[in-house]
């Protein structure tokens, strides 16, 4: 651990359980690759006790047959937890991307074809978890960028590798979102002073404290 300011890092995690109700097209589960019509994919965003989920990331992505990845839309959970993608015509096909604010990244194959105009979508649910919160409180204001991120570049979570970044200007900085894993925390301040430390990030029902 190296670094000028001295700081403390509390990391407190919400157990819970996040359920994404997706509104998509029929055919029994299947992800279909090949011509996609397109169209909008919309749904809502709850808890385990039903309450929407607020200002939660979403994407949508297009797949090609060479398996290339390019995010074609994004936006954010309303105030009722709903959301909506709207995904262009394409030939391969789609990944939605739930997560990534308070809870941690899924990622959803997609499929548009067999869709028939008038066509009832079907309910899709996908489980998210929350993720934890860490807390960085500095002795004094300071500007800069922060990042997170596995501290084993080998690994991923799932099926999504994930980091985090950012900016603060002040005294505390939350990152919300994290999995538990072995993590590498790096703060760089304005002036070119950095400091960066390694820690494990607690599921649930813990507090860590680094000062120095």
């Amino acid at each position: 651990m190296r670094g000028i300011l001295p700081l403390v890092l509390l990391l407190v995690v919400v157990p819970a359980t996040v359920t994404a109700v997706l509104l998509l097209w029929g055919g029994g589960g299947r992800v279909v690759h090949g011509d996609q019509p397109g169209g909008p994919v919309s749904g809502r965003l709850v808890d385990h006790d039903g309450a929407p989920v607020v200002d939660e990331p979403v994407s949508g992505w297009i797949v090609s047959p060479l398996g290339e990845r390019l995010r074609v839309v994004e936006g954010k959970s309303d105030a009722d937890g709903r959301f909506q993608l709207e995904l262009p015509a394409t030939r391969g096909t789609y990944l939605a991307r739930l997560g990534g604010g308070a809870c941690l990244p899924r990622e959803l194959a997609l499929s548009t074809i067999g869709r028939e105009d008038g066509e009832a979508p079907r309910d899709l649910e996908v489980r998210l978890r929350r993720g934890g919160t860490l807390v960085l409180e500095l002795a004094a204001p300071a500007r800069g960028a922060w990042s997170v991120r596995e501290s084993d570049a080998g690994t991923t979570l799932g099926a999504v590798e994930w980091r985090k970044s950012g900016h603060f200007d002040g005294a505390r900085i939350e990152v919300p979102g994290l999995p538990a894993v072995d993590a590498l925390v790096q703060l760089e301040f304005e002036g070119g002073v950095r400091w960066e430390c390694e820690l494990r990030l607690p599921e649930q029902g813990a507090t860590v404290r680094v000062a120095r």
